[in-house]
């Protein structure tokens, strides 16, 4: 615990390890026309 009761997370050596998580991807189809365009969107982008 630090000054304040702030509680902090020690992290170790084996944390480093780990790949971090990739978030999950949105697929979104669209047609114009006869025309289908395919798009890969982050569930976390903004736009």
């Amino acid at each position: 615990m630090r000054p304040g009761g702030m509680l902090v997370q020690r992290r170790t050596d084996d944390d480093s390890d780990r790949k971090p998580v990739q978030p999950p991807t949105i697929k979104v189809r669209v047609k114009y026309g006869s025309t289908y365009h395919e798009v890969n969107i982050s569930s976390i982008a903004t736009f």
